[in-house]
């Protein structure tokens, strides 16, 4: 079988959802680092509850509501101020640094995305970065209303890439 085309996560793979952490260490002090740990594991687990309970509210909530969790935990007030901050910079993740080399030279193929990030956060995401021209799309999980590792939402990146 020839390859149709490869398909990316984005989140952790071509960008690195830690890079929250410096902004986290300015705004929280030395709790910051493990605000942006708990912020990641909850916002994985809430995507599997969810998904389990088929109980979906898109990315952008979930990730929300998992740093509400990860700054309560640690005793700091979930402020509107706070959380905007450290949200709007989730929007604007750092790129790992082997992303753009990598894809650079997989350009012959067609690149696709498959995340679960919202649809309005994976299009600022993907093109407030050096990536924006690589991919041909970019396919949230948003479209079945379940988060990865749930097979419907590998499916679409096999009906979306052909």
């Amino acid at each position: 079988m020839a390859i149709r085309a490869l398909v990316f996560d984005a989140y952790g793979t071509l960008y690195d959802v830690h890079s929250v952490r410096s902004l986290a260490t300015d705004l929280c002090g030395d709790r910051g680092e493990l605000v942006t740990q708990l912020w990641r594991l909850k916002q994985l687990e809430y995507t599997w509850l969810r998904t389990l309970m088929r109980s979906y509210e898109d990315f952008w909530s979930v990730t929300r509501e998992s740093l509400v969790f990860a700054l309560k935990s640690v005793g700091i007030e979930p402020a509107a101020s706070l959380c905007d901050a450290l949200m709007n910079r989730y929007l604007h993740l750092d790129l790992y640094k082997e992303a753009e080399q990598a894809l650079g030279s997989l350009r012959d193929h067609k690149l696709a995305i498959l995340s679960n990030g919202s649809p309005g956060m994976l299009k600022t995401l993907v093109t407030s970065s050096p990536l924006a021209g690589f991919f041909t799309q970019v396919i949230s999980v948003d479209q079945v209303k379940l988060y990865k590792p749930e097979p419907a939402c590998y499916a679409l990146g096999r009906v979306n890439t052909t």
